[in-house]
Order: C-alpha cells, then structure tokens, then sequence
C-alpha cells in the first residue's frame, strides 16, 4: 500500500485540492484505496463543475472506506469542501468537534459541519447554502 511503499503508520491529514480530479482518484477502488485505512483527517474540495459524476465517486469511496464524512459549506465559495475522519483512529463525536474548531478558526471558512451519507445529503447541505447566499444578495 501507499503507506508501506512510504513506510509510514498513518496519514494524520491529507489536504486534497486536485482540481477536478478528486473523482479520478478515488475512482480507482479495491486494494488501490487501502491508503485510506490509514488516514486520521481528511480535507478536500469537490470540483463538480469540472468533471461531473466525480464528487459522489469521491463521497462513495470515502464512506465505503468506513470514514466519517463531513460538508463544510462556505458561503464565499463555489467549491464544495469536505472534512473527513478514519473511523479507526477518530471517533465520530472528535470528527464533528474538530471540523467545527477548524471552521471556527478561520474567517475564511465560517459555517457548520453536516454530515454525510450519500451525494444527495451532500447536495442537501449546499443547497441549504446556497439558498442562504442568494437570499441575502437580494
């Protein structure tokens, strides 16, 4: 696995912002994902615009890797971003509480932290902001 060849025990935090690419990665599957047994935290951005079909790939392969799966909804933003948690090293509660520390860190990235069980509660949390975002440019 990628973490052997890298001789390493665990990813603490993978940042993924592939540009389109997330659905790619992840559309691999079987022992090609293994990798992901091993990481604790997990951010990326969903680019849906740029290769369609590839957020709910990426959303489906997470979850089938038993992991924790967080929106992150910024009004400021069109990327769907996502905050992710290995069930093996982080508990669900943890997982919640340090998305929203993060969020809560950072001007940048104000908002909540759903979660997620499919593409369309994914769907469901960016649509609630969206609406939101278009409400107050009224």
């Amino acid at each position: 696995t990628l973490l052997a060849q890298l001789c390493l025990p665990r990813f603490d935090l993978v940042k993924m912002d592939v540009e389109g690419a997330e659905g790619t990665i992840f559309a691999a599957g079987g022992g090609e994902l293994q990798w992901l047994n091993g990481v604790s935290f997990l951010y990326f951005e969903a680019h849906e615009g740029m290769a369609p079909g590839s957020e709910a790939r990426t959303l489906a392969a997470l979850l089938s890797h038993n992991m924790t799966v967080l929106a992150a909804p910024d009004e400021r933003v069109s990327d769907h971003i996502y905050f992710a948690c290995g069930r093996r090293s982080v508990a669900d509660a943890l997982c919640t509480a340090t998305c929203m520390q993060w969020r809560a860190s950072s001007r940048a990235l104000q908002g909540m932290c759903a979660a997620v069980t499919d593409a369309a509660t994914a769907g469901a949390a960016y649509s609630s902001v969206w609406r939101r975002r278009v409400g107050r440019r009224r």
